[in-house]
């Protein structure tokens, strides 16, 4: 995790790094082959798309292959996740199973055994509401997916997870005329980018994910040294800095210990080793209380709490 940027103040610093966050929905973690059904709900006649009202289709238009974009926003996370092995985005001539109105066990046991996978994710339900509100020269359009998905095991014959989710998708266009109308191609790529927003949600709902640019604070002076160390970390020399903060806490005074304390915490959280950050804020805490340094005693708590949770989805520890 690397250190973005970090902000000189009168006494305290800012820095920000990535964090791994736990995924919110805990799949089995033996269940590491995933397919992904490529449809979206049940398919409409050309030139429709769901409860849409306000913007206008082109009724030649086959709008059902927009809405593959929510599979493709989901493959595109869980793909590139170190929780699965293999995530397969399986063929689209099984759509004709939704079209048909009837899947059974056994169509979703054929894909996964095509597939080489063990679970497969299904979107049962996707409706869209739309919403158009006039701007000069322009508009806003509003949609609002509201889904529903089911997670199989299909040589179980059981449902790991159930899912519902209501995204609303806004998107800003100009018109140089200064009117409201979208041509055709522009509500079509509204239309995948929204429904393709929802596919990532479920994703980073089914997988850890990275939290990027999560703030800590550093105390940063106004002692020279202090300062010097901070001006280190905003270089990305944090050996350098460590090196002095370690020094201060054993050659200065109680406060100033503390503060040296507190810093060396975030370095190691920085580099991902929560219980030493948990025994340097303890450590601060104790010299030298305070609200800050009780509210980072309960961040690493609460990371420490969450990494239980990530062992258990990364590798069933």
């Amino acid at each position: 995790m690397f250190v973005i940027a970090l902000f000189a103040g009168c006494s305290s610093s800012r820095v920000v790094f990535s964090v791994l966050e736990p995924a919110e929905i805990s799949v089995p973690p033996e269940i590491k082959r995933i397919s992904l059904f490529p449809g979206g709900g049940i398919p409409q006649p050309v030139g429709a798309f769901d409860s849409l009202n306000d913007v206008r289709l082109d009724p030649g238009y086959n709008y059902n292959r927009i809405k593959r974009g929510y599979m493709e926003g989901v493959y595109s996370v869980l793909s590139t996740s170190l929780r699965y092995e293999r995530v397969m985005l399986s063929d689209t001539q099984n759509i004709s199973l939704i079209e048909s109105g009837m899947i059974g066990w056994a169509d979703l046991s054929r894909i996964c055994t095509h597939d080489s996978t063990q679970a497969i994710l299904l979107l049962k339900r996707a409706v869209t509401h739309d919403l158009s509100l006039p701007q000069n020269c322009g508009a806003l359009f509003v949609f609002v997916n509201n889904t529903k998905w089911t997670l199989y095991q299909p040589f179980q014959q059981s449902i790991l997870e159930n899912i519902a989710l209501n995204d609303t998708n806004v998107f800003q266009v100009s018109d140089v005329n200064c009117g409201t109308d979208i041509s055709d191609e522009d509500l079509a790529g509204m239309l995948y980018d929204a429904v393709n927003a929802t596919g990532l949600e479920i994703g980073q709902r089914l997988c850890p994910t990275w939290r990027e640019d999560v703030p800590r604070s550093l105390f940063s002076g106004p002692e020279t040294e202090m300062h010097l160390a901070a001006m280190n970390a905003l270089n990305n020399d944090w050996n350098a800095a460590a090196t002095i903060w370690n020094r201060l806490v054993e050659e200065g005074d109680q406060k100033l210990a503390s503060h040296a304390s507190f810093n060396l915490a975030v370095a190691w959280e920085r580099d991902d080793d929560l219980d030493q950050a948990w025994n340097w804020v303890s450590y601060a805490d104790s010299l030298h209380s305070s609200s800050k340094t009780i509210r980072y005693k309960q961040v690493i708590a609460d990371r420490l709490k969450k990494r239980e949770i990530l062992n258990y989805q990364l590798s069933g520890d």
